[in-house]
């Protein structure tokens, strides 16, 4: 084992979180897209070089949930990027794709030594 093949995030929006993947994640290397037609809960995924990474719709019963970093479950994805300028230049980005920066681009010298910001899509 070496790595981690995909992760799949559950979303309440599938077309709006499609919309916002497909801008954001080719500028990551995930360029390649794959659609799974299910009739009830469609999804669709990136792939990459390293795994991939997948939406989901979600369950009719959780459509109205929020996500909390906070909660059970998932708490953050963070991606690689090759230098600082890219980081500030997908912060840049991301509003414009319909997400949110939560935490501006910054150093944060506990993890490496390149430039992070915190988004999420907006829900």
């Amino acid at each position: 084992m070496n790595g981690i093949h995909h992760v799949f995030l559950t979303v309440n929006d599938i077309a709006r979180s499609r919309a916002f993947y497909a801008n954001l994640l080719p500028q990551l290397g995930y360029g390649a897209s794959w659609e799974y037609p299910d009739a009830d809960r469609p999804s669709v995924g990136w792939l990459g070089p390293g795994g991939s990474f997948w939406i989901k719709a979600a369950d009719p019963r959780y459509a109205g949930d929020v996500f909390s970093k906070d909660r059970v479950g998932l708490c953050e994805v963070a991606f690689h990027a090759a230098d600082r300028g890219v980081v500030d230049a997908l912060a840049r980005d991301v509003p414009k794709w319909g997400g949110a920066i939560l935490d501006a681009p910054r150093e944060y010298p506990e993890y490496v030594q390149i430039g992070r910001a915190s988004c999420r899509e907006r829900v």
